[in-house]
C-alpha cells in the first residue's frame, strides 16, 4: 500500500501521486483512518474495522486475509494502529477496545458511558485515541464527544487498562480530537467545537490557545517530533466545518500562522492534516480537492494530486 489513504463517504482511496486514485470499501462511510508498520485500519461507523496488511504487515501481525478485511464489528468510530500490532479501537456507546494480531475477539479496555451520569455531556462516543509514538504501554488517552478526556496511566502493559480517569479540568465537552506529543506523553492537545487546547500535565488541566486563529471549531492536526513542539492545525468558521484554513505554530500552540498553499488559504471545508508515521517533518494535506505534500515541517508545500472527494480522514501509508 504505497500511497496516501483517505476516508470518505463512499469508501478508502488510495492515492499515489501521479496515479489514478483506486477505491476500496465501496459504499462505506469511512470515519477515520490510521497506519502503522504496514497496518493500515479504517473505522465504519455502525459497522465496525477493517485492516490491510502490506507484506511486512503480515508477517507481523500474523493476520490472514488478502485485501481489507473486517477484524472487529461494531459500532466504530475512530482507531488507531499501534505499533505492537494492536488495532485500538472508539465505539458508540462510548468505549474503547483492543484487537491483538491473530485474536478472535477483541478485549474492552475501558467503558465511559456508566462514568456520565449526572453530568452535562451525554457522551455518545469515543472520537479520538492517543498515545505517544512508542506506543500506548505507558499512557492511553480516549477523547468522548460530549463527555471528557479519560487517561490510564502508567497500566505496564496492554492487558491492564481497567481504570481510567477522567482528566478534563478546562476542557469543553464538545470534544473533536486528540493528539499526544511524540516523545512526551504528558503533552496533549485537543481539538473541540470551541477552539484549541493543550495540556502538559498529563491532560489534568488545558489551557486553550487562541493567538492567531481567526476562527474557532479546530479539527485535524499534526504534532512534530522535537524540543520546538511545531504543530499544524486546521480550523474552520462555521459548522460543519465551513470556511476551513490551516495554520502552523512554532512553539506549541502558543502563537498561530496562517498557512497558504499556493495562492489559497481558505477552503469550503477544514482540511486534513497528518504526519508520515516514521518521519519527524514529512506532513500532508487535504485542502479542498487536492493533496499536498511537505518535507519541511508545514513550511512549504507541493501539490501532489487533484481531483480528491470530500475527505473524512487521512493517513500516509508510504
Amino acid at each position: 500500500m504505497p500511497g496516501i489513504l483517505i476516508g470518505t463517504d463512499d469508501g478508502v482511496l488510495e492515492v499515489i501521486p501521479g496515479e489514478e486514485p483506486v477505491r476500496f470499501l465501496d459504499g462505506m462511510r469511512i470515519s477515520s483512518i490510521d497506519y502503522r508498520d504496514g497496518v493500515a485500519a479504517a473505522a465504519v461507523p455502525g459497522h465496525g474495522v477493517w485492516v490491510s496488511l502490506s507484506n511486512a504487515g503480515h508477517q507481523f501481525t500474523r493476520w490472514s486475509g488478502e485485501g481489507w478485511t473486517q477484524v472487529w464489528e461494531g459500532d466504530a468510530h475512530t482507531v488507531r494502529a499501534s505499533p505492537g500490532g494492536e488495532i485500538y479501537v472508539g465505539a458508540s456507546p462510548p468505549a474503547l477496545f483492543a484487537v491483538f494480531p491473530g485474536a478472535v475477539e477483541a478485549n474492552e479496555l475501558g467503558a465511559f458511558r456508566g462514568a456520565l451520569r449526572g453530568e452535562s455531556g451525554t457522551g455518545t462516543e469515543v472520537v479520538a485515541i492517543g498515545f505517544p509514538d512508542s506506543g500506548p504501554e505507558g499512557i492511553l488517552y480516549a477523547a468522548v464527544a460530549g463527555g471528557a478526556v479519560w487517561c490510564a496511566p502508567d497500566p505496564g502493559t496492554t492487558l491492564q487498562f481497567e481504570r481510567f480517569e477522567k482528566r478534563s479540568d478546562g476542557l469543553g465537552s464538545d470534544l473533536r480530537g486528540l493528539w499526544v506529543h511524540p516523545e512526551r506523553p504528558d503533552r496533549v492537545f485537543a481539538s473541540t467545537a470551541s477552539g484549541f487546547f493543550r495540556s502538559d500535565d498529563a491532560g489534568r488541566t488545558w489551557v486553550q490557545s487562541i493567538s492567531g486563529l481567526d476562527r474557532g471549531r479546530a479539527s485535524s492536526l499534526v504534532v512534530m517530533p522535537g524540543s520546538s513542539d511545531a504543530l499544524v492545525l486546521a480550523c474552520a468558521r462555521r459548522e460543519p466545518d465551513l470556511d476551513g484554513a490551516l495554520f502552523r505554530s512554532a512553539n506549541g500552540g502558543v502563537s498561530w500562522t496562517r498557512l497558504m498553499l499556493e495562492n489559497e488559504d481558505e477552503w469550503e471545508r477544514a482540511p486534513l492534516v497528518a504526519r508520515l508515521w516514521e518521519s519527524e517533518d514529512t506532513l500532508f494535506a487535504v485542502a479542498g480537492e487536492k493533496i499536498w505534500g511537505s518535507h519541511d515541517g508545514g513550511r512549504s508545500w507541493v501539490e501532489l494530486a487533484d481531483g480528491i472527494s470530500a475527505a473524512n480522514a487521512m493517513a500516509p501509508a508510504l
